[in-house]
């Protein structure tokens, strides 16, 4: 069964960077139609992107299904936010957001940032290895 794939934007830059093994793993999750992007991740792409990148990162992320968005995940966010805190961890907002919708949607997180792996772990998103 393919089940889907939330990918963090960490993973879509070393995709665009090319030349590393993450690369093959995320053309053969685009290949077998896995990969769903948060919007907060089209964004944070969109804003960061390099000229150059452009039209490649528009081809791809414009062909991605977005996952949805819902009003409980901000719910979650003000009820979660405390614990994270109280584990001394500090993550940029955006950031904490995919990793809460991730869990929400109850899909595995494909991401190489430290800080939202370990908010993963301890908030029991399932992480994509």
């Amino acid at each position: 069964m393919n089940f889907p794939i939330l990918v963090d934007t960490s993973v879509f830059i070393d995709y665009l960077r090319k030349g590393s093994a993450s690369s093959d793993i995320l053309t053969d999750l685009l290949t077998q139609q896995r990969v769903i992007i948060s919007p907060y991740v089209r964004l944070e792409l969109l804003i960061g992107v390099r000229k150059e990148e452009r039209k490649v990162l528009n081809d791809l992320i414009v062909a991605l299904p977005l996952a949805k968005l819902t009003s409980k995940l901000f719910d979650t966010a003000e009820k979660l936010i405390g614990l994270v805190r109280s584990h001394g961890i500090n993550l940029g907002l955006i950031d904490y957001l995919i990793v809460l919708q991730a869990g929400e949607l109850e899909v595995p997180l494909f991401t190489f940032d430290k800080v939202m792996l370990k908010v993963s772990q301890l908030l029991e998103v399932e992480i994509f290895q």
